[in-house]
């Protein structure tokens, strides 16, 4: 039997150095992720190699046209999805991560659309100095990713 997971899922990503920092947390702590697109930026394997470095062998990635794509691939069903957003829903270090969590970060520029935000089970923020709006996606991907994984005694695998 497989072992149930979390992973990250990002939707239209928008800078290739966020996706090549998400594909090195992925070959760090072994951890899928999903990248939804379309994407603003040309994806190729010259770009992904630039941005994640020599981390790319060991990174677990799947690519998606579009979020249509994403949903009829089976992975939607499979899994509880986790929005991660700027200030509302649950503050993450309150909230139950399950193993069979997907982690959805929106892209840098504008999150979500309302119609994907709708469709999501939960929602995360993490908490932030009241003049502050936001941080880096990937970053936000790494801090929540990682109080999880930490909750569900992951790293004690790697």
């Amino acid at each position: 039997m497989i072992k149930s997971i979390l992973r990250l899922v990002f939707h239209q990503p928008e800078i290739p150095q966020n996706v090549g920092a998400l594909l090195r947390l992925s070959a760090a702590f072994q951890i899928p992720i999903d990248f939804i697109g379309p994407f603003s930026f040309i994806w190729s394997d010259r770009q992904l190699k630039r941005a994640s470095l020599d981390y790319l062998p060991w990174a677990s990635y799947n690519k998606y046209t579009s979020f249509n794509q994403y949903q009829h691939s089976g992975a939607w069903h499979q899994r509880r999805h986790v929005f991660l957003v700027p200030s509302k829903g649950t503050p993450f270090c309150a909230f139950a991560f399950s193993p069979s969590d997907a982690l959805v970060l929106g892209s840098e520029s504008c999150g979500f659309p309302a119609e994907i935000e709708a469709q999501g089970d939960h929602f995360v923020h993490i908490p932030m100095f009241k003049s502050v709006r936001s941080l880096n996606v990937a970053m936000t991907g790494a801090i929540v990713l990682t109080w999880a994984l930490g909750k569900q005694n992951h790293f004690q695998d790697l």
